[in-house]
This record gives C-alpha cells, structure tokens and sequence, in this order.
C-alpha cells in the first residue's frame, strides 16, 4: 500500500506476520511492528482521511487500527490505536 512517498507491506507467515513502512524510493525499510505469533498478518490498506492503517488478520477475525503518522514515541513508526473483533464470516475479505 502507498502513501506520501512510503511503502506499507502486510505479511503472513504463521507465527512470524509483521507490518512493514519502507522508503518508496529506496525500498529502505523504516520500521517493522511484529504482529503478535497467535496472528496471521492477511492484508492491509490506508484510511486517508484518518491517516490509519487497518491491518487483517485470518482466521482471527481481528482487525488492527494503526497511526501511520507516529510510533507513539514521536518516531518514525506505527502506533497501535486498536484492535477490532469481526462477527461473522470473513469470508470474502
């Protein structure tokens, strides 16, 4: 997913998912956030207008809420805002 110069990459690999913020120019990597091992990172995509980034996860039904604008220290991170429970099926997702 692209925004303002800068790469964000969901990936899942089971017990080892993360989420990725590298230089689009460069494809230097920024920051990493480590999804916790219980979690399967799925995919991910930007909320402009809110400046977040809303991760998936499979078979957990969970959906992480991250501020693409700080790590939460004034760094150049992700901070987690929040964590969503889906109802239902995912099917589809």
């Amino acid at each position: 997913m692209y925004h303002n110069g800068v790469l964000y990459e969901s990936d899942g690999i089971h017990g080892k998912s993360k989420v990725k913020k590298m230089n689009a120019a460069t494809g230097k990597v920024q920051f990493v956030e480590k999804l916790d091992q219980i979690y399967f990172g799925e995919g991910c995509d930007i909320i402009q207008e809110l400046n977040i980034l809303v991760v998936l996860t499979w078979k957990k039904k969970k959906v992480m809420i991250f501020d693409i604008l700080s790590d939460g220290d004034g760094g150049d991170g992700l901070q987690l805002l929040d964590t969503i429970t889906l109802k239902g099926t995912t099917t589809g997702f």
